[in-house]
């Protein structure tokens, strides 16, 4: 299926009467985690019509480059999972961040054996790697914390029974 073209035929090929288990996550390339990330909307009807508008303007925008590979038949899988998701064809991923005191403790314990000594270890430091590190360490708690607080906010996502990616 090339993005040029929403195959229909080839999208309503696609099983219908199986539950793909355990298939409810795919890898998508940075250019796709972007639209995914800027989409307004989630869910999976929303996501395919991103996803194949950024596949289409990326193949006119890098047409001319001999080393960029471009959204072909190989991407097409892509556009079927989304498909899949908005038939209820794919299981949602549910998952939750664990509250039981051990699971908390031992996530303390490793957050100040490897990542504070590390940060501590930055703070001595004022070469340019080191500050790379020093702002990857920062995104990276930040996004943790950006996801947990999302995570609380977002409680009756989990009640729902509406297919979404988010």
């Amino acid at each position: 299926m090339d993005p040029s073209v929403i195959d229909n035929d080839s999208l309503l090929a696609l099983p219908t009467s199986t539950l793909f288990s355990y298939h409810n996550l795919i890898g998508i390339p940075n250019v796709l985690a972007q639209a995914f990330l800027g989409a307004p909307l989630k869910d999976p009807v929303s996501i395919f019509y991103s996803f194949h508008a950024t596949m289409l303007d990326f193949n006119e925008a890098n047409a001319e480059d001999e080393r960029q590979e471009l959204f072909q038949e190989e991407s097409s899988h892509i556009l079927q999972f989304c498909w899949l998701a908005a038939h209820e064809h794919i299981n949602p991923m549910i998952y939750t961040n664990s509250e039981d005191p051990f699971v908390l403790c031992w996530a303390h314990d490793e957050d100040e054996l490897n990542i504070q000594p590390l940060a501590s270890h930055l703070k001595d430091s004022s070469s340019s790697v080191s500050e790379q590190q020093k702002f990857t360490h920062a995104a990276m708690r930040n996004f943790l914390d950006d996801q947990k607080k999302e995570q609380q906010e977002d409680h009756e996502y989990k009640e729902s029974k509406k297919p979404s990616f988010k």
